[in-house]
């Protein structure tokens, strides 16, 4: 075989190699984005339900999981903080309605992953019951 056949027969397996890895890498990267977006649809599912046992099923339970409501005048870091700030959260409303204006916008970077978009949020407070007069 000559250096030119050898050439030509790792090129042509390096080509089909890489026509192989494609679709194997596209296939990845649209089951990541069906997972971000299954899990963006579970949180605002558990939103609009006030359900913490929910919303805890979606989030990490670790000291460096953040988050920052609308509502909130400091960050809320480790799981024990967030949680607490959605029990506070839900018991705030005694409804909560999420209408996502577009589909969001999905990136993957491993190992983190991201949604973005637009969402109006309504919610009715918790009316303060009067304490009993004595």
């Amino acid at each position: 075989m000559t250096w030119l056949n050898t050439l030509r027969t790792v090129a042509s397996g390096l080509l089909l190699s890489a026509m192989l890895f494609v679709p194997s890498a596209q296939a990845q990267q649209n089951t990541g984005r069906d997972a971000v977006k299954a899990a963006y649809e579970a949180f605002n599912a558990a939103l609009s339900a006030r359900d913490l046992e929910k919303m805890e099923a979606i989030w990490v339970h670790e000291p460096d999981v953040v988050s920052a409501n609308p509502r909130d005048k400091k960050i809320n870091k480790g799981w024990d903080a967030v949680k607490a700030n959605w029990a506070t959260t839900f018991a705030f409303w005694s409804e909560l309605k999420v209408t996502r204006r577009g589909e969001p916008q999905i990136g993957i970077a491993q190992p983190i992953a991201w949604s973005i978009t637009t969402a109006d949020v309504q919610g009715q407070r918790r009316m303060a019951r009067p304490s009993a007069s004595r």
